[in-house]
């Protein structure tokens, strides 16, 4: 069951687009972070091995339950394959086989609402910017709208680990959160837990955040530290459960 088809144009002139390399961000952030389905033309059809792409977009296009459409240029929206996606995605929502609300664009190169096919100025919109809040966005439909093969959810960080008087000192850049322990294990075990106490209150409350950095990235920028390791923090809908029989408590005045 597909959850998310992402929709771009991979070259231009033999070369591959500013889109090519977005799109591939979002996959891996959607797959590899948030573990939902999706499928994606370069990536997708070279792993199943498919010769028939219509048929495989279109059984992709049936599945899936939101479709994101990006573009650097106006002629990227009016391509063949991405105005056929687009245009049979809209078809869907027409008739009333998928809501309005699952579908966006992302536009790279300062490009403009304007400057998309009028069909496409109607629904949500995005500019590059928005690159890393636009997961958070798409998480937040899909695990409102039913059944996700995105459960439980799993995030995974780069933290930066430093010595303090006292032991170590951990801190999540992408995040701005921090915590700390007497020593690395501890430290760690604290790390998880901070990560997902945060994670926690980002799906409680429709909060957005920022995707996580390239590890090598964190490295450089922190020279200086102990270590940058990478934290994982899993959640499951007894988190959420949790944490509301706590806010219960406190309002209570239980806890």
């Amino acid at each position: 069951m597909i959850d998310i088809f992402i929709s771009f144009k991979n070259t231009r002139n033999g070369k591959k687009t500013a889109n090519s390399k977005c799109a591939e961000r979002l996959y891996k952030t959607f797959t590899e972070i948030m573990h939902y389905e999706v499928f994606m033309m370069n990536e997708t059809l070279r792993q199943q091995g498919k010769s028939n792409y219509k048929k495989a977009i279109d059984k992709a296009l049936d599945e899936a339950r939101y479709l994101i459409v990006l573009g650097s240029e106006s002629e990227d929206f009016e391509s063949e394959w991405v105005r056929y996606e687009w245009d049979t995605y809209l078809c869907e929502i027409l008739g009333g086989r998928k809501s309005d609300n699952s579908i966006c664009t992302l536009r790279l190169n300062n490009l403009q609402v304007a400057d998309l096919p009028i069909g496409l100025r109607h629904y949500q919109s995005y500019d590059i910017t928005q690159l890393k809040l636009l997961p958070a966005f798409v998480d937040r439909y899909l695990s409102t709208t039913g059944t996700t093969s995105a459960t439980p959810s799993t995030f995974v960080y780069p933290a930066v680990f430093t010595r303090n008087s006292n032991g170590y000192d951990v801190y999540f850049p992408d995040l701005d959160i921090k915590t700390d322990g007497a020593f690395v294990e501890e430290a760690y075990l604290y790390a998880v837990e901070c990560l997902k106490a945060y994670f926690i209150c980002v799906h409680k409350y429709d909060l957005p955040y920022n995707l996580p950095s390239d590890f090598e990235n964190v490295q450089n920028k922190y020279p200086d530290s102990c270590a940058v390791m990478l934290i994982l923090a899993q959640l499951n809908c007894n988190d959420n459960n949790s944490s509301d029989q706590q806010d219960n408590q406190i309002k209570s005045g239980s806890a």
